[in-house]
């Protein structure tokens, strides 16, 4: 059996076009149908990049949008783990945490958040996107919203968080470890405690 050329794809990685530097692995959850209100987030996403009407957006998304629970980054990138995709372990390093970087209120920010899931949505080759590329195009921000829609192509690396103790607050204190520009040091609070449920198994 011959070795697999450095640089080739295994049978449980693939690339989507558009997407050349990050690399899609398994778990891969082939039927994957939104509910309603993920169907929302995705058409407002759409809707900021392109400025079309939003019922015209959503009667356009497809039915079926797969799930990919992991991916990396390519050239020596990071690897990053879903949280769709995390096991209950404890002894199991989180790598769903990241930093992305995104345009709000017209100024370029770095932003850390935890990526759910990875959803293929293929959209159709239609003038009502006016042919503009979400991985072609920043996303223009108006308003803040948690969980957020954002795309493939804005994540930059995987951060990492540290827990400090101690203090009269009862909210939990995470720091930030961003070693993609060299040390980071950032803070912030969290009101409610993540869950480390697992999804579903998947097909």
């Amino acid at each position: 059996v011959g070795k697999k050329p450095k640089g080739a794809l295994s049978q449980n990685e693939t690339i989507k076009g558009g997407y050349e530097d990050y690399i899609l692995r398994t778990p891969h959850k082939k039927t994957y149908r939104p509910d309603d209100n993920m169907r929302r987030m995705i058409t407002d996403y759409f809707r900021e990049i392109t400025q079309a009407n939003r019922n015209t957006i959503k009667a356009r998304l497809p039915d079926n949008m797969p799930l990919w629970g992991k991916f990396c980054i390519a050239h020596g990138g990071d690897s990053v783990r879903c949280t769709m995709a995390t096991s209950r372990k404890r002894s199991e390093r989180n790598m769903s945490f990241v930093r992305f970087e995104l345009i709000v209120f017209d100024e370029p920010k770095v932003l850390y958040g935890r990526v759910e899931k990875v959803i293929e949505c293929q959209l159709p080759d239609d003038p009502v996107f006016d042919g503009k590329d979400a991985t072609q195009e920043l996303t223009f921000y108006r308003t803040e919203t948690a969980p957020i829609i954002t795309d493939l192509a804005t994540i930059r690396a995987v951060i990492g968080r540290v827990q400090t103790t101690g203090g009269p607050s009862t909210q939990q204190h995470w720091g930030i470890i961003d070693r993609s520009s060299a040390l980071t040091r950032t803070t912030f609070e969290e009101r409610d405690s993540l869950s480390d449920e697992d999804d579903d198994d998947l097909d």
